[in-house]
């Protein structure tokens, strides 16, 4: 019987979760579940107004995608600890969970990322809030998610292309650039 699986795509704001999700879709047979997308189903013309219904209606899905048994991706900026009782239900249920972990150089070029969807009528994301949540990103990730799931890859976005930087299990991994790695590491603390 062939294993359940779910793929995390994860990182901060603008790290490119939705363009590296829909670029794993082609490849393969996955259903996308995103909050994001659903608000826009919702009300394409004012995403914001919808969001509790979006929420509501993201998590309606999951369950469903779970009961099917289902292959998944879902996206998280893994920036707070709601994710940790998703990945508990999803190994309950029989599923492999991996997540595919993407980052920036800087949350400056998150901002810059982040002003550019917003061009594009994409949604806002306080400065404040896109500090925050890329420093506990990163920290949330290595410290405690890459440790709760089956196995993990760490991406490179900055140069808008997505190179692989390692992979592991827990704490067993092998990293191919420790130059690029070593962006990924700093600021990363255990608050």
């Amino acid at each position: 019987m062939m294993k359940k699986n779910v793929i995390i795509v994860a990182g901060a704001n603008g790290s490119g979760k939705t363009t590296f999700s829909k670029i794993f879709l082609e490849k393969y047979s996955y259903f996308f579940l995103n909050a994001d997308e659903i608000a826009k189903e919702l009300n394409p013309d004012d995403v914001n107004s919808v969001q509790f219904s979006a929420g509501r209606e993201y998590f309606s899905r999951l369950k469903n995608l779970i009961a099917n048994g289902d292959n998944f991706i879902i996206e998280s900026t893994l920036s707070g600890k709601g994710i940790s009782g998703i990945i508990d239900k999803l190994k309950e249920n029989g599923y492999g969970v991996t997540i595919l972990y993407l980052y920036l150089e800087s949350v400056n070029v998150c901002k810059a990322r982040v002003a550019q969807r917003v061009q594009r009528g994409g949604h806002h994301i306080p400065d404040e809030d896109l500090i925050r949540r890329y420093w506990r990103s990163k920290s949330n990730f290595w410290l405690k998610y890459k440790n709760q799931v089956d196995e993990w890859s760490l991406y490179y976005n900055s140069n808008d292309t997505f190179e692989e930087v390692g992979f592991g299990i827990a704490d067993d991994y092998e990293i191919s650039n420790n130059e690029i790695f070593k962006l990924f590491k700093g600021g990363i603390t255990n608050e």
